[in-house]
């Protein structure tokens, strides 16, 4: 099933009143969790931004020079 066909039926049964289930392990729940409370810090928000930004114009250094 794609991403779209998905999406299309959780639609569906949303209109229709039920609730979307989703069922993962608790690793991943895990890992969901500290994407979350990653992705809430101003701080590292600035960084990526920084990167990407330097990346853009070339300024990014390569992994391989760091080792």
């Amino acid at each position: 099933m794609t991403n779209q066909a998905l999406i299309k039926s959780i639609e569906s049964r949303i209109k229709q009143g039920q609730s979307p289930l989703v069922i993962l392990s608790l690793e991943e729940w895990h890992q969901i969790e500290d994407i979350i409370e990653e992705l809430s810090s101003p701080r590292l928000l600035k960084d990526i931004k920084k990167a990407r930004d330097d990346y853009k114009k070339r300024k990014a250094v390569e992994y391989k020079s760091l080792n």
